[in-house]
């Protein structure tokens, strides 16, 4: 899903938003990387 940077709603509401999805969209990736991490850790120490 694509979120243009200047919707046709240019209202407090609209920005409050589009900073939360920016926000989500950033703590998803983050921990998904560091579930990776941990993970191959994980497998390091059983072999």
């Amino acid at each position: 899903m694509i979120f243009p940077l200047y919707s046709h709603e240019q209202s407090p509401v609209a920005e409050l938003r589009r900073g939360i999805c920016l926000y989500a969209f950033c703590q998803i990736q983050w921990t998904g990387y560091t579930t990776y991490n941990i993970l191959s850790d994980m497998d390091g120490l059983k072999i």
